[in-house]
């Protein structure tokens, strides 16, 4: 008999998890907060550890707050927060791996004291669980009692991609001499799957601190953003996994006085997988014999997920810039170009756009440091044709000056779960061929886990007497995975 041990895993979308973060952040040096610009916030997920029926799930909320202090200057403070929350769900056992998505929907400020305020950020998690099976099939034999055994697993079945521009324009009110920081955030809040194509759903917060003839001032914009991407053999009955970034951002301004406008253009890439759930009976084992059969094989496709792997990097950059001061720094776009995989290795490769505003004899002046990255993750589970869900974010941003320079290091933090596809030739039935006569009926009987005589008495509706008597080598108790064989009496 010829078997093989089928490893396959289905990738569910559980319900979302809401919970709130708090936080308290306090300038650098004492400084007095004299009025708060704007505050922004992004959140990855570090890891989860599943339980019985639920799981704890960690992870770092960054925010970063620009604000005036008490002479009128502009500063930046940043504060990293770790949280941990609990999801229940029946569907989670000790042994099921989760793969969460977070976002931070809302953020609310309040005054503690002249340098420190309280943050409370909503954030939402989206949890997919892998569901994982283990079973022995039949890969080919001459075999007429089968055993059937069902194989539930989700696939990669498309990926498409997409560039957009999407903008928003509001008015401001009051006159814009300059621009000095733009912060975005991209939040997808739903994929719909209809025959070849996902529709994806989403927004981009952007905040726009600006120069009002003197006086620094903020403005918030909500950008909305739909597009259908085109995924080649997608259906309505699949599941949506996509993906999002702001690869640029570009501020148009019209008007003068109270009639000023600002509009936000944001240039978008989105990536979009469409995943199948399969279900499959197949032969896991059987009886042999000396007769002719009739086998019916065929390749049935599975999926695997093997793991998700973290890595943190510090990256640089250079302003070229006579300043005096960092005033303010803020991470205009975290733009992700490829993930491509190698031999146990994979190269992340994107932009980190930071805008910095700086003083030159007093003058604010800005620029924007575009930081390339291209970071390397090992992992023995990574191959060629591996599926890679990954994710970037910026933890710190540490400006200095030296020599007139502005020298920018940022802590990146990179998320990727891979995901692997494959196919297996199983036999899904064995049969006799039309022109053998009848064998005397036979009764095959692999003991589950946990089984009694009783129950095995009552599935082949037989005495227990005469159960041992065609088996004397059965122990009792069963154990599990032990055959037991049974040739019912022809009535003659």
């Amino acid at each position: 008999m010829n078997t093989q041990s089928l490893k396959c895993d289905r990738f569910t979308s559980l319900t979302s998890i809401s919970t709130a973060v708090e936080c308290y952040m306090s300038t650098r040096g004492g400084a007095q907060i004299d009025k708060l610009l704007s505050l922004s916030s992004s959140c990855t997920i570090e890891g989860s550890e599943s339980l019985s029926g639920e799981a704890i799930i960690r992870g770092k909320v960054c925010h970063r707050a620009i604000y005036l202090d008490e002479n009128g200057a502009l500063r930046t403070m940043d504060y990293v927060s770790d949280f941990s929350t609990k999801y229940s769900n029946t569907l989670i056992t000790p042994t099921t791996p989760l793969v969460c998505v977070a976002d931070v929907v809302d953020s609310e400020v309040s005054t503690r004291s002249d340098s420190e305020i309280k943050v409370t950020s909503a954030i939402c998690i989206q949890v997919y669980a892998i569901l994982s099976s283990e079973i022995e099939i039949l890969g080919a034999d001459e075999s007429i009692i089968q055993d059937l055994d069902t194989i539930q697993s989700t696939c990669l079945v498309g990926r498409g991609s997409s560039d957009l521009i999407s903008s928003e324009e509001v008015s401001v009110g009051e006159n814009i001499s300059n621009i000095l920081l733009i912060e975005n955030n991209l939040v997808i809040s739903s994929s719909a799957l209809s025959r070849d194509k996902v529709t994806v759903n989403g927004e981009v917060y952007s905040t726009v601190t600006y120069d009002n003839d003197g006086k620094v001032k903020c403005k918030r914009v909500t950008i909305p953003f739909s597009e259908e991407i085109f995924v080649d053999g997608a259906m309505e009955t699949d599941e949506a996994f996509s993906l999002g970034y702001v690869k640029n951002a570009r501020i148009n301004l019209s008007g003068e006085g109270q009639d000023t406008t600002l509009e936000v253009e944001c240039s978008i890439s989105l990536k979009t997988y469409a995943l199948r759930s399969y279900s499959h009976e197949v032969v896991r084992d059987c009886f042999s014999t000396d007769h002719t059969t009739t086998i019916d094989s065929a390749m049935i496709p599975y999926g695997r997920y093997l793991g998700t792997i973290t890595h943190s990097e510090r990256l640089e950059g250079v302003i070229l810039s006579n300043a005096d001061a960092v005033a303010s720094t803020s991470i205009r776009n975290i733009y992700l170009s490829s993930v491509v995989a190698d031999n146990t290795n994979a190269r992340v490769e994107g932009v980190v756009d930071i805008d910095a505003v700086y003083t030159i004899d007093g003058i604010y002046s800005c620029s924007t440091l575009e930081i390339p990255f291209a970071i390397d993750v090992s992992s023995v589970n990574i191959h060629p044709h591996s599926t890679l869900l990954s994710r970037v974010c910026v933890a710190d941003v540490m400006p200095s000056i030296k020599n007139g320079r502005i020298e920018v290091s940022i802590d990146a933090f990179v998320s990727i779960a891979i995901f692997e596809d494959d196919s297996v030739l199983a036999v899904k039935e064995v049969s006799l061929t039309d022109d053998m006569p009848p064998l005397p009926p036979l009764m095959l009987k692999r003991i589950k886990p946990g089984e009694s005589m009783w129950e095995v008495c009552k599935q082949i509706c037989a005495s227990s007497e005469d159960i041992l008597a065609q088996n004397p080598d059965l122990s009792l108790p069963l154990r599990e995975n032990e055959i037991v064989k049974y040739y019912r009496r022809l009535e003659v």
